[in-house]
């Protein structure tokens, strides 16, 4: 007679499941936090540093838990990908640490250690989407189209600042003729 073992594999109904329009919440949230990171950058390069170093764990943490939940949907161990997604992560915070060294041995400029640093999230963001879930590509690309305006939009700043005072006082016009 053969007892009845319940099967350990994952079925659909125990494992958490989040709609796609949540997970695609959860990686805009990320691509506000990116922009926020780009702002302080430019703004308070000392602060950039800090900055960065806490939105790594922050990505790798969202990586993690849907790598996580990917697994055991798929009926894979998680050990495995949980250790995959800790080196990946682990790799761009050394990274991080990296730029900031070069930037505080007088090697880089403070902007452009922010702009390398949203590059280099921006490279490990596409890879994770490469290896664990496919939404990250996409915002590893948007990263990167950040990174690639950034480097258009500095040389070109005087010009943009002009057609925004130029808009604002329209509007500041527009406003007061009503």
């Amino acid at each position: 007679m053969a007892s009845a073992t319940p099967d350990p594999s994952p079925t659909p109904a125990s494992t958490p499941s989040r709609s796609p329009a949540a997970q695609e919440l959860v990686l805009l949230a990320l691509l506000v936090l990116s922009t926020v990171g780009v702002a302080i950058s430019q703004i308070s390069p000392p602060k950039a540093f800090r900055y960065w170093i806490v939105m790594v764990p922050i990505f790798g943490g969202v990586s993690l838990f849907s790598g996580w939940s990917s697994a055991r949907a798929g009926g894979m161990t998680a050990g495995g990908v949980v250790r995959r997604q800790i080196l990946h992560w682990a790799a761009l915070a050394v990274a991080v640490c990296l730029v900031f060294l070069l930037q505080a041995t007088g090697r880089m400029d403070e902007a452009a250690a922010g702009t390398v640093t949203l590059l280099s999230l921006a490279l490990a963001t596409f890879l994770a989407g490469v290896h664990f879930d496919w939404r990250y590509c996409v915002v590893g690309a948007l990263l990167a189209a950040a990174v690639a305006a950034i480097a258009v939009v500095s040389n070109f700043l005087w010009l943009i600042g002009i057609v925004a005072v130029a808009f604002a006082a329209f509007l500041v016009l527009r406003t007061s003729r009503s």
